[in-house]
């Protein structure tokens, strides 16, 4: 059985490993912002960009 991981998780990796997806995914974070809810997806968005950024800096200490 493969081990399954959140939509958090995937948008994570998928940001770090895809840098038009994550262009394309920020770009739509920002648009949105202006919507009713949009704040919160962004905030939501920004933590996933800080948690990719988090990810890449341990990597490369270790």
């Amino acid at each position: 059985m493969s081990k399954s991981r959140s939509h958090d998780e995937a948008t994570v990796e998928m940001i770090q490993s895809d840098k038009e997806y994550a262009k394309a995914y920020l770009h739509t974070a920002l648009e949105e912002r202006k919507e009713e809810g949009g704040e919160v997806a962004f905030l939501i968005a920004m933590r996933h960009f800080q948690e990719a950024e988090v990810i890449q800096k341990t990597k490369n200490l270790i």
